[in-house]
């Protein structure tokens, strides 16, 4: 780090490491994360780095985005990120910064997106001038597609998403900020995020489905649920059922139960098996698991079949 430039704070743990210069700047859109120091976050516009006030209802978490700000970095600044448990997204929406991962060094831009997905590292810094950034970090739950990798790529939606940046942090730092108003650019801004990495809907017709299905038949101890289906064929999980239900006359949850029953029962009736080995052959955790799901499609349990 260069000598000459003054930090306000600095952390650094076996996950990562932080320098923040004094001169830069921090707007928080939801609650602050616990890397800055109490005593260096204000309410309102008091000091350099600041949070919402009396934030007793936080919309943004509930659509999956756990934490957001703008920030403002100036040259010195330092992040290296190495395996968060959350998904990381940083947009430059002014001047520029350099990032580092996967040995590859990269110069990010006004409209570039920064891409981290959980497990994955990067080190940011600023080596001259200014960098704005809209910042966040997201949920692991499934419903942020960023990939496998660190990845730098343009927004499709940067300057929409700006939009709705600004005027969230308008809303929830005013004195009589609405509720209401919050929740809807809340959503606008999931969507867009979504929308940031969709990807190209795969062909989704009986000959594809069959396919799945057949796989999917093959390896019953696998975690295949409606979800990861969905996503294979990246399209919404009410389209997949209506799919299976014009074709199969079955949601896609009750073709799967129907297969791992059918199967369990083939293990029953084949070579002496442990209970808890074909509870793992079908795709259930334990014994229970399967007997329950057992006895209530069959009528009878495991040991009286």
């Amino acid at each position: 780090m260069n000598g000459k430039i003054e930090y306000l704070w600095h952390f650094t743990c076996d996950t990562r490491s932080q320098f923040w210069p004094k001169t830069g700047r921090q707007k928080y859109l939801t609650s602050p994360t616990t890397l800055v120091p109490d005593k260096f976050i204000g309410e309102g516009s008091k000091g350099r780095i600041v949070a919402p006030p009396d934030l007793s209802v936080d919309v943004l978490p509930r659509r999956g985005i756990l934490k957001a700000g703008y920030a403002v970095t100036q040259k010195g600044y330092y992040h290296n990120r190495r395996e968060n448990d959350y998904n990381a997204l940083t947009i430059v929406a002014k001047g520029k910064m350099q990032v580092s991962y996967n040995g590859i060094k990269r110069e990010a831009k006004v409209g570039d997106m920064l891409a981290i997905p959980q497990n994955c590292s990067c080190q940011e810094n600023v080596p001259y001038g200014q960098c704005c950034v809209y910042w966040m970090h997201l949920d692991t739950r499934g419903q942020w597609d960023l990939g496998t990798e660190t990845s730098v790529k343009k927004s499709k939606n940067f300057k929409d998403i700006a939009c709705i940046f600004e005027m969230y942090a308008r809303e929830v730092y005013s004195p009589s900020r609405s509720i209401l108003y919050l929740e809807s650019l809340a959503d606008l801004l999931a969507e867009l995020l979504k929308r940031e990495f969709e990807r190209p809907m795969k062909a989704l017709n009986k000959t594809d489905l069959d396919l799945y299905l057949d796989k999917m038949s093959q390896n019953l101890g696998k975690d295949y649920n409606r979800e990861t289906a969905a996503k294979y064929f990246n399209c919404a999980p009410n389209l997949l059922d209506s799919l299976c239900l014009r074709l199969y006359s079955l949601s896609f949850s009750k073709i799967l139960l129907k297969m791992r029953m059918k199967k369990a029962l083939e293990l029953l009736h084949g070579k002496s098996m442990p209970f808890s080995e074909i509870a793992n052959k079908v795709g259930y955790s334990n014994t229970s698991s399967l007997s329950k799901a057992f006895k209530a499609y069959y009528g009878k349990s495991l040991r009286n079949f």
